[in-house]
């Protein structure tokens, strides 16, 4: 099994020993997101590819200004993962100049873009049902969509989260209500998440377009969102792999922060309990995993999807999603989290579905024995 390993990650002292002992282990790649071309010097002398992650929509000091931000139907603007507007030409350019920086001043052997989205509702009800501000307009116009419509659905959309009893009783009879029944049942909501879509393809598009200029041989990944989740954020697995070299789906069933799926679903209920107190736990959770299709049996308390996560059941679906969503031999490299107490299973569902390479999240020091063990794991199943 040709399998690429890869460790996202390292810290900014001692990094020569942790290399050492990561090389050691059978890793092949690691991925650096600070600009040290020492540190890239020590990775590359011990035969490591090196990749830099850029973050696609970042707002440096110089770009943290109301008119870089995303901004709501209402006209508000939020900051989401600490980013802007993935339509304001402004950011899209600085991300170009960083990628280009990267490869020209730093010789690495590839470039990740991470945050390459739409903000999500792990960032908040308000930030995700972004971006509507003129840039926004504009490439809306462009692409051919109808920019007050998309408007109009999202509003709708966001006011119907207040009144979820009604939406329960209209959409939800019988509990068998899917992403799909809902994306519908809004005219327009469908529209905007494809604006979502071709918005981050074209930008995906054009930093492979600075990429390949320098060197066919740099490759070009994204760090995307796991499945069930993808969609909602812009970002189609068929569209991007025309693009990319490296998909790399962020396969986390636990966690605490954005992108992790029980957290964002954790966020989801929280938003709907706020608003409608009358509801239970359990009768929100339900909800939730209907809309994503999501295997019953899951926590029915926010508390305990926030600690203890969702089951490898899940995880074992949305990598054999992922898989089937990036067909290419040689591009999924779903990265995982490895402080996941269940790292072993994780790492065993990943090779039974045929990945190209397995990434984990993130690298510390204390974490150095569930990278033992998930090497172990790639080991027997070598064997």
């Amino acid at each position: 099994m040709n399998l690429r390993v890869w460790m996202f990650g390292l810290p900014s002292k001692g990094y020569e020993k942790v290399l050492d002992e990561l090389s050691s282990l059978g890793l092949t790649d690691v991925v650096i997101g600070v600009q040290d071309s020492n540190q890239v010097k020590a990775a590359k002398d011990r035969n490591f590819k090196v990749h830099a992650v850029v973050v696609a929509f970042h707002l440096d000091k110089e770009l943290k200004k109301p008119k870089y931000l995303a901004e709501d139907p209402l006209g508000r603007k939020h900051i989401w993962f600490n980013s802007g507007c993935p339509n304001n030409p402004a950011i899209r350019s600085k991300c170009l100049k960083i990628v280009e920086e990267w490869m020209t001043e730093y010789e690495v052997d590839g470039v990740i873009l991470d945050g390459i989205r739409f903000a999500s509702p792990g960032s908040g009800f308000n930030a995700f049902t972004t971006c509507f501000c003129e840039h926004c307009e504009n490439k809306a116009k462009e692409l051919g969509f109808n920019f007050d419509r998309m408007r109009k659905a999202v509003l709708e959309f966001s006011k119907s989260i207040k009144r979820v009893p009604k939406l329960l009783h209209e959409l939800m009879r019988g509990h068998y209500l899917n992403l799909f029944h809902l994306l519908l049942s809004y005219d327009g909501l469908l529209s905007w998440i494809e604006f979502r879509t071709e918005s981050i393809a074209e930008h995906i598009k054009d930093v492979r377009n600075v990429v390949k200029s320098v060197s066919d041989s740099i490759e070009l990944g994204a760090y995307v969102f796991t499945p069930s989740l993808a969609p909602l954020v812009g970002q189609c697995y068929y569209k991007i792999s025309e693009y990319l070299d490296l998909v790399k789906p962020m396969i986390y069933r636990i966690g605490r922060g954005v992108a992790c799926l029980n957290y964002e679903l954790y966020v989801m209920a929280n938003e709907i309990l706020r608003h409608n107190p009358e509801l239970g736990e359990a009768e929100v959770l339900r909800f939730i995993y209907n809309v994503f299709s999501l295997p019953k049996g899951l926590p029915e308390r926010t508390v305990e999807l926030l600690e203890n996560g969702l089951s490898c059941e899940v995880l074992k679906r949305e990598m054999l999603m992922a898989r089937a969503l990036t067909p290419t031999k040689g591009v999924l490299h779903p990265i995982i989290m490895l402080r996941d107490r269940r790292i072993e299973k994780a790492v065993e569902l990943s090779l039974q579905a045929k990945v190209d390479g397995i990434d984990f999240f993130a690298f510390k020091e204390e974490l150095m024995s569930n990278i033992k063990r998930a090497v172990e794991t790639i080991g027997k199943f070598k064997d």
